[in-house]
């Protein structure tokens, strides 16, 4: 099974989401709001990859 990493960098207005496979190659980057849709938006997106391999998750806040 894979592994793909997903770094969550946590702001009071915003989330920036990078995943990176096992061989360090960026999946994704991607910026979303702190709403009620940005957390269903980062919701989707692991899940997304969580389908694909075990995810590794790692959240950044303050």
């Amino acid at each position: 099974m894979k592994t793909i990493y997903i770094g969550i960098d946590w702001s009071r207005d915003f989330i920036d989401l990078t995943a990176l496979s096992e061989s360090e190659s960026i999946l994704l980057e991607e910026r979303i709001q702190v709403t009620r849709d940005g957390f269903k938006k980062l919701d989707e997106v692991i899940d997304r990859y969580n389908r694909k391999g075990h995810v590794v998750a790692a959240i950044e806040c303050c």
